[in-house]
């Protein structure tokens, strides 16, 4: 996908894990993982990218114990799927009101066109908005 480069690689008996920058999603900031089974054929490999290697690890461990994925798409989970979300890996934590605030103030202040004078009560009023129409500021858990 374009300019596609591996910046990491780490080898596992039975896998190859890689690390890949400029990968074109740019929904996912920062690199995307990706794993080969040692000896696979093209057809067997995991054509899938990760957004985390720890994700990546729990796809191939999935792939070992029960076998690679024969469907994909939105609608159709793993086992690894279900093993992350049953743990919390990468799932998404509302921020604390303070931190939400400092967040959105940090953003209005790296913005050309907001106001200086105001951000505070702007802030909180963007809060209170999104919050009425059931949206939060969330942040990856654990992090």
């Amino acid at each position: 996908m374009g300019d596609e480069q591996v910046t990491g690689r780490w080898t596992l008996p039975g896998w190859v894990f890689y690390e890949i920058e400029g990968h074109g999603f740019p929904n996912i900031p920062g690199p995307i993982y990706r794993v080969e089974r040692d000896g696979a054929k093209p057809h067997q490999q995991d054509p899938d990218s990760y957004r985390t290697l720890d994700e990546a690890l729990a796809q191939a461990l999935a792939a070992k114990y029960c076998g690679v994925r024969g469907a994909g798409g939105t609608g159709v989970g793993t086992a690894a799927d279900w093993f992350l979300r049953s743990i919390g890996a990468g799932q998404l934590a509302a921020v604390p009101d303070a931190e939400a605030l400092t967040a959105l103030l940090t953003a209005f202040n790296a913005a050309e066109g907001f106001p200086p004078v105001g951000l505070r009560e702007v802030g909180r009023r963007v809060l209170t908005d999104l919050e009425s129409k059931g949206y939060v500021l969330a942040r990856q858990a654990g992090s």
